[in-house]
């Protein structure tokens, strides 16, 4: 049967001598660890951190095709960006108060969509199937956005920035054992505790950029519109961003990379409050 197959090449077979590189492995000649650093191609194990088995380019594991699929999406994209934001700043205004006030709406869309790809990952381990996975997690992150929004008045976008970087860096680094420790539980638990999970991170998300939006239209700062397609754009930036971290990385580092852009936006803001203040 094995010398009918067309489709596959077989590299060990019971009763045969393995073929190179196998075989100085599989004898004890060489050890793993230096056998992976010596192949060509990444031959490390595959875990959930990094799930990505087609990933096995040197030495960034993204496959070629990938790269250049994802270079013709980026080349407009990024075109796009450059024009949209030499072309949105009021004439005669600070340039620095509108970079800061790019610097925090992109640092939004970044962050949000990175947390939230790395979120869908982690909880489809948990509730075992994408289509359970993508429901409830855009429904209960969007949901409880919607209420950090209705109740971002009461917080200073500073706060709220702070703590959902905090929130996004202990669920990144936190997250795997707690799915593994949820695992026994029935799936009505399991969804349970995804939206559990999901809420607290979502609502305070969901509160610097009405923030943020209340805050533009006039000076340097052009309408909510523009800051509304430049968060989109950081968005589709993201969530390639992502992809290609997580499949060179890992997801942890995706999401505390996630995190952390909503300091810079923390930072920025909060520029923007001294500068307007001086002013």
């Amino acid at each position: 049967v094995l010398d009918q197959w067309t489709s596959a090449r077989p590299v060990i077979e019971p009763g045969r001598v393995a073929e190179p590189p196998y075989d100085a492995l599989l004898s004890g000649d060489t050890s793993l660890e230096a056998w992976v650093a010596a192949s060509p191609l990444r031959v490390d194990p595959v875990f959930d951190e990094r799930p990505f088995f087609f990933a096995r380019q040197k030495p960034w594991g993204i496959p070629s095709l990938m790269a250049k699929n994802l270079v013709w999406v980026l080349v407009p994209v990024l075109a796009l960006l450059g024009g949209f934001s030499l072309l949105g700043k009021p004439r005669g205004e600070s340039a620095a108060l509108y970079g800061s006030s790019l610097v925090y709406f992109a640092s939004l869309g970044l962050g949000f969509i990175a947390v939230e790809l790395c979120l869908l990952q982690r909880l489809t381990l948990l509730l075992g199937h994408p289509i359970f996975t993508l429901s409830i997690l855009l429904f209960t992150l969007l949901a409880a956005s919607g209420l950090g929004s209705a109740f971002s008045k009461r917080f200073s976008a500073p706060v709220a920035c702070v703590a959902a970087a905090l929130l996004g860096a202990v669920y990144a680094i936190a997250l795997p054992k707690v799915v593994t420790a949820l695992l026994p539980l029935s799936l009505a638990g399991r969804i349970a505790a995804a939206v559990i999970l999901v809420a607290p991170l979502g609502f305070v998300m969901g509160m610097p950029f009405p923030s943020g939006l209340r805050r533009v239209g006039h000076g340097p700062f052009p309408a909510p519109p523009f800051y509304w397609g430049l968060n989109g754009i950081f968005s589709v930036i993201g969530s390639i961003g992502t992809v290609l971290l997580a499949v060179t990385w890992g997801f942890k580092l995706a999401a505390l990379l996630g995190a952390a852009c909503y300091l810079l936006a923390a930072v920025s803001f909060s520029a923007l409050e001294q500068k307007t203040a001086s002013e």
